[in-house]
């Protein structure tokens, strides 16, 4: 019998949301910050660690527009 791994089962519930609205939000920026969020990191322990002040800051914002928009916009 064989077994596929690599399917993901869509996201529910608050998952679903905040992916949503974190895709929203990212797609939203210009172009310079999508590239900051998307890939100025480095992987550190399984945590997304951004290297520079400047960098933090600006996902720290994006962040918290994802938080109010997966809590108020997707709220059913």
């Amino acid at each position: 019998m064989s077994v596929i791994k690599d399917m993901e089962a869509p996201l529910t519930g608050m998952a679903a949301k905040y992916e949503n609205a974190y895709n929203e939000v990212v797609s939203e920026q210009p172009k310079w910050k999508q590239k900051v969020i998307i890939e100025n990191f480095d992987m550190v322990s399984g945590q997304m660690v951004y290297p520079c002040r400047r960098d933090q800051e600006i996902v720290h914002e994006v962040m918290r527009q994802v938080i109010i928009r997966a809590e108020n916009k997707y709220d059913n």
